[in-house]
């Protein structure tokens, strides 16, 4: 009776242990951080966001919304030969290759979801962008200067004004101001489909999106195509941590090939979301992704890369991701700096 009793307190004390440590509750295989793959040409040559293998259930509607802002400033020099203050631009003419560009991008993504059967789903995405000057120079020069991460030449040039240009083969300089971009616009709509081949240890799921020529922004930049993406979802659980890989490519029907930047028709893109929950509502959100270079142009015939950290909390039937973007290692072709904030209605857990 005494050794009966002993097991059901260790037990009952184990059973205490696992409910207080948080595994109860957490909504498990809820889906990647929907970050997507951000260059610094992203609003007006966008490839895909990444989704889970499970965006909805059978004959359910979801929705969620995403919120980021992003600050981007880049630059590449070329100058006609080499000269000791490279930001003394009167000095010495640049030529072909040389661009410059400060702005800040916040959108706000809208995603509708439905299960059209067990293993079919579908996802409408509509994005909605506002570009301009932005607020944030300030902060990241006093998080840089605190950090000991050099400025890069920020603090030479205008702070929170929008500036797009670069020189031409002709040697021309193509510059984009407040007049031309500031304000909001409409993106491009998706439909995205997609069909699960695996159920569990792990998830995988085929995709496929369409996206529709919708974006308002009138400049040379902008694509005017019906594009493609194909791509995989790949979930996975072990204990307390939850992998989500997504990879594959986008296909660009209308693109300028023929003018600077010469962007690809085809980028290859792939993501990592890392999950580890914390507690019973609350986890944790690491994630990477990288791009296949954009286009035939200096620092953009490069890779594109990022990181991002974040926190992942369960309130009621909503789950909300918060996550931050900082571009340690200076790669010319992502942002600087970026806020995300996903919010969306779970479904049952699973």
């Amino acid at each position: 009776m005494r050794m009966e009793l002993i097991r059901k307190s260790f037990l009952a004390a184990g059973a205490a242990v696992l409910l207080a440590s948080g595994v109860e509750g957490y909504q498990i295989n809820s889906g990647p951080l929907r970050l997507p793959t951000t260059k610094i040409f992203q609003p007006f040559h966008e490839t895909h966001i990444f989704y889970g293998p499970r965006e909805a259930d059978p004959g359910r509607w979801t929705h969620s919304h995403t919120v980021s802002w992003f600050n981007f400033w880049a630059y590449n020099l070329n100058p006609s030969f080499p000269w000791d203050d490279p930001f003394d631009l009167a000095a010495f003419p640049l030529r072909y290759g040389t661009f410059f560009l400060d702005y800040e991008d916040v959108a706000l993504v809208n995603y509708l979801a439905y299960g059209l059967a067990d293993r079919v789903d579908m996802v409408l995405r509509v994005p909605v962008y506002y570009l301009g000057g932005g607020i944030m120079d300030g902060f990241i020069e006093g998080f840089h200067d605190a950090f000991g991460i050099g400025q890069h030449h920020r603090t030479e040039f205008v702070r929170n004004e929008l500036g797009i240009s670069y020189i031409d083969e002709e040697g021309e300089v193509q510059y984009y101001g407040e007049v031309d971009v500031k304000g909001a616009h409409l993106g491009n709509l998706v439909l995205v489909g997609g069909y699960r081949f695996i159920d569990l240890k792990p998830d995988f799921t085929l995709r496929l999106a369409v996206k529709f020529p919708t974006h308002t922004i009138e400049i040379p930049l902008r694509e005017r195509g019906v594009d493609f993406s194909l791509f995989s979802s790949l979930s996975f659980t072990r204990g307390r941590t939850t992998w989500y890989h997504s990879g594959g490519v986008t296909y660009f029907s209308e693109t300028r090939e023929d003018t600077p930047p010469y962007f690809k028709r085809m980028i290859f893109s792939s993501a990592l979301t890392v999950e580890i929950r914390l507690g019973r509502r609350v986890g944790l959100l690491t994630y990477a992704v990288i791009d296949s270079p954009s286009a035939d142009f200096p620092e953009l015939d490069d890779p594109a890369g990022e990181v991002a950290l974040g926190l992942r909390w369960f309130v009621k039937n909503y789950r909300i991701d918060f996550a931050l973007v900082e571009n340690v290692f200076w790669f010319d072709n992502s942002p600087d700096f970026g806020v995300i904030i996903d919010f969306r209605r779970t479904e049952k857990e699973r």
